[in-house]
């Protein structure tokens, strides 16, 4: 029978083309081509001619029928099989619009046809197979599932995945801190434990590398944490080291608690600080090294504390130094006040009692009874104590008025234990101390001069006077004690004393030496008191005006030599000739009135005598002055009221005057009519005819209107008249 092919479809790569190699059916093996591509093959016939060799056999008309219901299927045939290899699904890495096209056990993912998940495309089948799984053998990476490689010819998942246990594929590698299952999903260096990725008890988890390191060992590895260390280690100065009081065990390769005191031990190292390993009885056990004791408080071997150290028991202090609490805080102290700490020694010793030898290094004093080591080396109380033997201690000291015990001397700073009215009190000592109640003290009497403010406070024989010490007022301080001040009319000294009773007025005459009154002042028995004045009522002559007296009707008044100045308050010698004088209401004239003596004014002027008298020194008199051409000795004689003076022991007229008959009137001058001849006109003028005329000599200067003596020849000249000669020629006498 002769076969036939179905039309040829164009294939893309040599995959579709053994797909569609595997897909189409011959039907004449003999007229097919296998070796060839689909693309290349050709319908293989038998030809003996033009048509279709028919054996030679004659056929019924039905067997021609037959044959062509025959042929006529075969072409259905064969058209239905072109048809479907055009509508073929596509295969892996065609483009696609839809999950339709592709095909079988693929999906169109991003507009191309893919092998789905689970499977990988097998280009010798041209198919998309089931992948193979992890540990299965393999020839090729994608027979792998995904995150796997075909390594040696085994599926296995690439580095930082893990072959999941419940879906046998690749799946990524757990990290610290992530739950689990089984070790193999976590990735390097941890372990599932506890249903956490996390390291085992050999390692820590580093935050540097992300993963586990190594435990770090004591004295050898760094660290940046306790956690990086083995256990109980801590991380000191980024090394690992075992704690305080913890020791390194290098047969267990751990930290170990260090041993305590009476623990078995094998070497000193595993004792705990300040204690070694010592063989005791036989037996090896940890003690505390020399110099130091074991403190149930502190639960080790510490230095036993001294004085003033802190601490938790009795036993933690040396020798016998007790632990003593004070403000919450224990302190290692003497158990008692009566005890003192000796450095030199260490240890507590009594204190010493009154009376007894001292030093500034020990022993010490008994400070609670308030004794002291004097420089003497004695114990002693201090100044402001006194050692009481009946409480055998120091007592603050006794005040004035306290009563007291002689022996012990128990009162303050400059006061005695001294009987009063039958008891012993304490008092400040009489005559040099008084109680100062500010201070609470005996202090010394104030001197002479001083600020006071109690009689009390002053130096014997000095009164606290306007809050000064100081003597009376009827007394006066010779340097040492008060005197009684000298009375009126006493002798006195104001040097050197004795000093007058100058509160009473009285002062000291420096011309008598004895104590008087003011001036203007008299004694009434008691005090100076201001003076009477004129007239007023009087029974002695003391008390009225200085010189004056008690007159009749027993008032004041001055003597008849005498006159009232009521500014002094004083009867004053009148004043005689010059000396001065002044109005006075209470007489005519202050100067004297037996040689005519009268004031120059009636304000203020000078005694003197009458404008026509002048004063006699000889007979202390006025006397009337000389009229002219009297015998005189000085011009004060003559009579000056009429011009005269004395010329030539004789009162004559000045020079430029002339004695008219009754004064000396001024000389005539040139043209002046005149009477007597000369004696009338001014010198050289003469009057020769009744007139003061120049004399022949002489020519009137009309300028000066005075003679002018005439000039001789060849002197200068202005007029004729000038010249001896009654010539002038160009301007020079003839």
């Amino acid at each position: 029978m002769r076969g036939f092919l179905a039309e040829e479809v164009p294939t893309r790569d040599e995959a579709n083309t053994n797909l569609y190699r595997r897909s189409i059916r011959t039907i004449d093996d003999d007229f097919i081509d296998e070796t060839q591509p689909i693309t290349q093959r050709t319908t293989r016939t038998t030809t003996t001619g033009s048509g279709i060799r028919c054996p030679y056999i004659r056929f019924p008309r039905w067997c021609f029928w037959l044959w062509l219901l025959l042929l006529l299927a075969l072409l259905a045939t064969v058209l239905g099989v072109g048809i479907g290899l055009g509508s073929r699904q596509k295969s892996i890495y065609e483009s696609c619009s839809s999950q339709s096209v592709c095909m079988n056990n693929a999906v169109c993912t991003s507009g191309y046809c893919l092998c789905s998940t689970g499977y990988f495309y097998d280009s010798t089948l041209g198919l998309c197979i089931t992948e193979v799984g992890i540990g299965h053998s393999c020839s090729a990476d994608n027979q792998c599932f995904t995150n796997a490689l075909c390594t040696n010819g085994i599926c296995r998942c690439i580095t930082n995945y893990y072959p999941s246990p419940t879906t046998g594929r690749c799946a990524v590698d757990k990290t610290y801190g992530q739950s689990c299952t089984y070790d193999v999903e976590c990735a390097f260096t941890f372990e599932c434990i506890s249903s956490v990725c996390t390291c085992n008890s050999t390692r820590y988890y580093s935050a540097l590398t992300l993963q586990c390191e190594k435990l770090g060992e004591p004295n050898e590895d760094t660290c940046y944490a306790d956690s990086n260390c083995i256990a109980t280690a801590v991380c000191i100065g980024g090394v690992c080291r075992c704690p305080t009081e913890w020791y390194y065990e290098v047969s267990t390769d751990t930290c170990d608690r260090a041993r305590h005191v009476g623990d078995v031990c094998t070497a000193s190292y595993q004792c705990m600080t300040n204690a070694n390993c010592i063989n005791v009885t036989g037996t090896p056990r940890c003690q505390c090294i020399t110099g130091t004791i074991y403190s149930i408080f502190y639960g080790g071997c510490i230095t036993p504390r001294t004085y003033n150290q802190s601490c938790s028991l009795t036993a933690d202090c040396i020798n016998n130094l007790i632990c003593t609490s004070v403000n919450g805080v224990s302190y290692c102290l003497c158990g008692t006040d009566t005890q003192y700490y000796y450095a030199l020694n260490k240890t507590c010793l009594n204190k010493i009692l009154y009376n007894q030898t001292c030093s500034s290094v020990g022993p010490y004093c008994d400070d609670i009874r308030f004794l002291q080591c004097t420089a003497l080396g004695i114990c002693s109380c201090p100044s402001a104590y006194y050692y009481s033997t009946a409480s055998a201690r120091c007592e603050s000291r006794l005040y004035p008025g306290d009563t007291c015990t002689v022996a012990e001397s128990p009162c303050i700073t400059n006061a005695n234990c001294i009987n009063v009215t039958g008891t012993f009190r304490c008092q400040c000592a009489n005559g040099s101390y008084y109680y100062d109640i500010t201070t609470a003290q005996c202090v010394a009497l104030k001197s002479y001069g001083t600020a006071c403010t109690e009689q009390e406070q002053c130096t014997t024989g000095l009164y606290c006077v306007s809050s000064i010490c100081q003597c009376l007022t009827t007394q006066y301080y010779t340097g040492s004690t008060c005197l009684t001040r000298a009375t009126y009319n006493a002798t006195c000294n104001s040097v050197s004393g004795p000093y007058c009773y100058t509160t009473a007025g009285l002062s000291c005459s420096a011309t008598t030496s004895l104590c008087v009154c003011p001036t203007s002042y008299y004694w009434n028995t008691t005090q100076c008191v201001q003076k009477k004045y004129l007239y007023d009522s009087c029974t002695s002559s003391t008390q009225c005006p200085t010189n004056g007296q008690c007159g009749g009707l027993s008032t004041c008044q001055c003597t008849a030599t005498t006159y009232y100045n009521a500014t002094l308050n004083s009867c004053i010698t009148y004043s005689t000739y010059g000396q001065t004088c002044l109005a006075n209401i209470f007489v005519t004239s202050e100067c004297t009135s037996t040689p005519s003596l009268t004031c120059s004014s009636t304000t203020s002027g000078l005694c003197q005598c009458s404008s026509n008298n002048f004063y006699n020194s000889t007979g202390s008199t006025c006397t009337a002055k000389s009229t002219v051409l009297a015998a005189c000795s000085t011009s004060s004689t003559c009579n000056d009221l009429v011009g005269l003076v004395c010329t030539s022991a004789v009162c004559s007229c000045a020079t430029g005057t002339y004695w008219s008959g009754t004064a000396c009137v001024e000389t005539l001058g040139p043209g002046q009519a005149c009477t007597v001849a000369g004696s009338e006109c001014t010198s050289p003028l003469t009057c020769p005819a009744a007139t003061c005329t120049c004399p022949a000599t002489y020519y009137l200067d009309i300028v000066t209107v005075n003679c002018i003596l005439k000039k001789a020849s060849s002197a200068a000249c202005t007029y004729g008249f000038e010249c001896t000669s009654g010539t002038c020629t160009n301007s020079f006498c003839a």
